[in-house]
């Protein structure tokens, strides 16, 4: 079968059409016949050595499957052949208290497709059958491959770890980014009083045509974003802010209301922040950090984004032997959307 992998860690040229075995079934598992699939930063990070794994290789990066299920092998986990579905991009041990529960997410065992088994981009993708959802009929191929990755983090975020309520605030910090977009659209949707910040001033243009209240960001210090959003919101802060840089911590203990919340996925500007302890605890703020959802929280998003006639914003669809010049796009900021790639 054709796919595009990595035999060595650098920068995308290290990505190469490739002829692999096809799949085969293993217990508790589906080959699925993949129709889209997208590109995103973990893509990028696991392809550059980043995630320090120990991969075996050829490795074939790519967490977001979309396809068709070709072959089941033990349990089905309400899936059939035949059926078009989206794989959750985590998946846990299976025997845990947390896997039990429905909340994968907290296994201390779990896993990535695409970190830590091949992934996405190839014609057939092995994936557990527990990652699998049978997606709302309303939307393309392309748009649910827009989704499982970004629409989750953005969705656990907001709902399930911010429990956002309708008419608060939430600054949205890396808005212009994928998981950013959706969460524009998530919370333009719950209610939520929006403030989108991003550095680029052509994604700022189109952060307001998406219909955030504010966009702030360009050419702006860090103490100008906090003044400007502290007297947006009579100096109290917003209820809500969204961390995926790591590194401004700080700045977001600044920008959170008494009382507000936190919410952290992702450490793009470093793993490492100085923070005022103090401000934190005089402040009441809660911060808490979050990767990927569960099955059933993917499942409740795009169900949502049905319910509400959400569409994802998309990029630019490209051919899956295009995904090197798809990584350089990425990498270069030089998209607003996701970029999708089809066998």
């Amino acid at each position: 079968m054709r796919a595009v992998g990595f035999r060595r860690y650098g920068g995308p040229e290290v990505l190469e059409s490739m002829s692999l075995p096809r799949p085969r079934p293993m217990e508790g598992n589906a080959i699925v016949r993949l129709l889209c699939t997208s590109v995103n930063r973990i893509d990028t990070l696991v392809r550059n050595g980043g995630r320090n794994l120990p991969l075996a290789m050829p490795h074939v990066p790519g967490c977001d499957v979309v396809g068709i299920v070709e072959e089941i092998r033990g349990r089905s986990d309400g899936v059939s052949v035949g059926d078009l579905v989206v794989a959750n991009t985590l998946y846990g041990c299976g025997g845990c208290a947390s896997c039990r529960n429905g909340d994968e997410v907290s296994c201390s065992r779990w896993k990535m497709v695409g970190v830590d088994i091949n992934g996405s981009y190839e014609e057939f993708v092995r994936v557990p059958t527990s990652t699998l959802v049978r997606p709302p009929g309303l939307f393309s191929a392309e748009e649910l491959a827009a989704m499982p990755i970004s629409l989750s983090i953005a969705w656990r975020a907001l709902r399930v770890v911010g429990k956002a309520k309708r008419g608060e605030t939430v600054v949205i910090r890396g808005a212009s980014g994928s998981s950013g977009i959706f969460g524009l659209l998530l919370a333009k949707a719950m209610g939520l009083r929006t403030i989108a910040v991003s550095r680029d001033a052509i994604k700022m243009k189109k952060l307001r045509e998406m219909g955030a209240d504010i966009v702030i960001g360009g050419g702006e210090t860090e103490a100008g974003i906090a003044d400007t959003i502290l007297g947006a919101t009579d100096g109290e802060g917003a209820d809500i802010v969204i961390e995926p840089f790591g590194a401004t911590l700080a700045q977001s203990i600044r920008l959170a209301r008494h009382g507000g919340r936190i919410v952290v996925y992702g450490a793009l500007a470093g793993a490492a922040a100085n923070i005022d302890i103090k401000q934190l605890y005089l402040k009441n703020i809660s911060v808490a950090g979050t990767h990927n959802s569960s099955r059933g929280e993917l499942k409740e998003a795009m169900g949502f984004l049905a319910e509400m006639r959400i569409r994802p914003v998309i990029a630019k669809v490209m051919g899956l032997e295009e995904a090197a010049r798809a990584h350089s796009l990425l990498e270069g900021g030089r998209c607003f959307g996701k970029i999708l790639l089809r066998p």
